[in-house]
């Protein structure tokens, strides 16, 4: 078994541990944000706009190596109001 069949076979185990780095990274970049004079909420406000935008870019080009985006993925944002 090659380490890609690891990942593969571990998904939710791999969905977690990507969840913990992206919220390591995007806490950096909040802390950034605040650096350069940006409240967390602006942040974060801001943020959730871009990932939809790249989401939206993804769906269409994933880049090599990458799967589709799926409906799927936009089902996971439990409490979204669907704004902009």
């Amino acid at each position: 078994m090659t380490d890609r069949d690891e990942d593969t076979a571990g998904g939710a185990e791999r969905g977690a541990q990507c969840q913990d780095d992206m919220e390591r990274l995007m806490r950096q970049i909040i802390t950034e944000a605040n650096m350069l004079g940006w409240g967390s909420i602006e942040a974060l406000n801001a943020m959730q706009v871009v990932l939809k935008k790249l989401q939206l870019t993804f769906a269409e080009d994933p880049g090599p190596g990458s799967p589709p985006v799926t409906a799927e993925a936009d089902q996971s944002h439990d409490g979204d109001p669907g704004g902009a």
